[in-house]
């Protein structure tokens, strides 16, 4: 039995973000329990991979709207404050990107993609540590240095308790100065 069966079910798939054929992020909404939320399916930070804990449809919204740099991304939010920003468009399992509806055939053959990130990923994400040698691997690069900074504030923001805190990581040095380091104390 996986984390909130209830919730991650074929019947409550509503779209996804990402690579229809590429491990995409599903997106899940139950009008019955009032919950929502997605399956990560491929992510740079291994805890961030698996089912999210359901977000109440109480004062949550969603929707695509243009970034910074004006391309569509899925933004979600909690009464009115953005609670996460999607590097892609959500896209609905019963339209085209151009808001077409999908023949049947289409929305069986999507539907059966996506579902099996359900049996795939039986299991809530695992936020509650922070492994050094998986920040390693994400600061190994400039991208990856912003992506680590952001992955550190997520967990912080969402109030895990974390095997070391951003406080501690800073008296080992400055994290800005780990993105040049290859971990073996070399530059």
């Amino acid at each position: 039995m996986g984390f909130r069966d209830d919730l991650y079910t074929c019947e409550n798939i509503i779209g996804y973000t990402g690579q229809l054929h590429a491990f995409p992020t599903v997106y899940f909404m139950s009008e019955q329990l009032q919950l929502c939320g997605h399956i990560t399916q491929q992510h740079p930070f291994q805890p961030n991979i698996g089912r999210q804990p359901p977000i109440s449809m109480r004062g949550y919204s969603f929707g695509n709207e243009p970034n910074e740099s004006g391309r569509m991304v899925l933004v979600e939010r909690v009464n009115q404050k953005i609670m996460h920003t999607s590097r892609n468009p959500l896209i609905y399992v019963d339209y085209k990107e151009n808001g077409r509806p999908q023949n049947y055939a289409k929305v069986i053959e999507t539907l059966s993609i996506l579902s099996q990130a359900i049996y795939a990923l039986p299991n809530e994400k695992y936020l509650g540590t922070i492994n050094l040698s998986d920040l390693s691997k994400l600061s190994s690069t400039k991208k990856g240095h912003a992506n680590m900074m952001r992955e550190l504030k997520h967990l912080t923001r969402i109030g895990q308790q974390n095997d070391m805190s951003l406080q501690q990581m800073s008296t080992m040095g400055n994290l800005k100065d780990y993105s040049r380091v290859n971990f073996r104390g070399r530059r």
